[in-house]
């Protein structure tokens, strides 16, 4: 049976109208390589991005009208291509470096109208750091730390054309957060889904190493080894700065390993470049001391710098107030407010409360904020 083949080269058939459906209905045959002799193949790949490169305004029976179909084939098999290597370098990634892949999040957020003007200054700073990588929001606990991270990442997710929010940790004590093993692996991990050069860089660092696990060397060399092949990686040409937020470290490990992680991170960041850490923590020793000993931490005090008194009466006006069925005065409101003294948990434990009881009274279900 004869076989009838057109190559469309180069544009040298630009403008033209191709069609190929007279050939099927009379020959309805499939091409196969092998019914192409040696000196007409037009490469060494038939199915690759060069068939019909070039190209433009051609169609064939049974499919959509191409156009510049060089550039569209070619941009199908990239795409493909980029997906299945991304692909492979995950699978290679996990295997290695054990990540969390879905860690904890909690739900827990900033009461509506509350914590503005932290907010505004985090993320002030955030867009010029000042040659600060890290910001540390500490105080008591139940001052609010969770909520903020929660409130901050919402605000960093709408920022996408400015930053790119790679990872939120939340540190839980008895929860696979809290694991020493797993949180520098994790930053990594999700470092590489951002940074496509340092995902191969990283599985190049493994390859070279095959007995290399990330869960068999200490918090120091997991640092130096992951994150020295971001120093190579130009950080300006992936456009937005990354940002990172751990909140409540004081729940991770324990407090020597929180005192290395952070000792030893900081010279990492200032070579590496546009890659910022958000932590959160109570004012605990072992972290303390590396953060208000270095130049490039911006500490935020959620107890002096930051009290909480007026965003406390706020939201006690807001889930009790005269515009609520509950009705608690403005006397009473004040009172509570000094009584939280400053501990948004406390304020939320309080209004959480007031509703039971007063439901109770009035035979109605109730439920639990989750607001802080």
């Amino acid at each position: 049976m004869p076989v009838f083949i057109a190559f469309v080269r180069g544009g040298c058939c630009s403008g033209a109208n191709v069609r190929v459906k007279e050939f099927s209905a009379k020959y309805p045959c499939s091409l196969q390589t092998s019914d192409i002799l040696p000196h007409e193949a037009p490469g060494p790949s038939i199915t690759g991005p060069a068939v019909l490169g070039g190209a433009s305004n051609f169609s064939i029976d049974g499919t959509p009208n191409i156009n510049v179909a060089g550039r569209d084939v070619h941009n199908i098999f990239n795409y493909n291509y980029v997906e299945k290597e991304k692909e492979n370098l995950n699978k290679k990634l996990k295997e290695k470096l054990n990540p969390i892949i879905n860690p904890v999040k909690k739900q827990i957020y900033c009461a509506e109208g509350t914590r503005l003007q932290l907010l505004d200054d985090i993320c002030q700073w955030i867009l010029q750091p000042d040659n600060q990588y890290v910001a540390w929001i500490y105080g008591l606990a139940g001052s609010g730390k969770s909520a903020v991270a929660v409130s901050l990442a919402e605000r960093l997710r709408n920022m996408d054309n400015q930053v790119t929010l790679a990872l939120t940790f939340h540190c839980v004590k008895g929860q696979e957060t809290s694991n020493t093993f797993q949180l520098v692996p994790t930053i990594c991990y999700y470092l590489a889904q951002c940074v496509p050069q340092y995902a191969k860089a990283l599985v190049d660092v493994f390859e070279k190493d095959a007995s290399l696990h990330a869960g068999s060397i200490p918090i120091k060399e997991k640092l130096s080894r992951f994150l020295k092949p971001l120093y190579k990686i130009d950080q300006a040409q992936n456009g937005a700065s990354t940002i990172i937020i751990i909140d409540g470290l004081d729940e991770w490990g324990t407090p020597e390993a929180q005192s290395i992680f952070l000792e030893n991170l900081y010279s990492h960041l200032q070579k590496i470049g546009r890659i910022y850490i958000v932590v959160t923590s109570r004012r605990e020793q072992a972290i303390a001391r590396p953060m208000n000993n270095s130049c490039i931490v911006q500490l935020f005090d959620l107890t002096g710098s930051y009290p909480a008194d007026k965003d406390i009466a706020k939201f006690f006006e807001m889930c009790l107030g005269a515009n609520t069925a509950y009705r608690i005065s403005g006397h009473d409101i004040d009172a509570l407010t000094k009584r939280a003294g400053n501990l948004f948990i406390w304020a939320n434990t309080a209004v959480n409360y007031l509703k039971i009881q007063y439901n109770l009274e009035a035979g109605v279900e109730t439920h639990s904020y989750n607001t802080v």
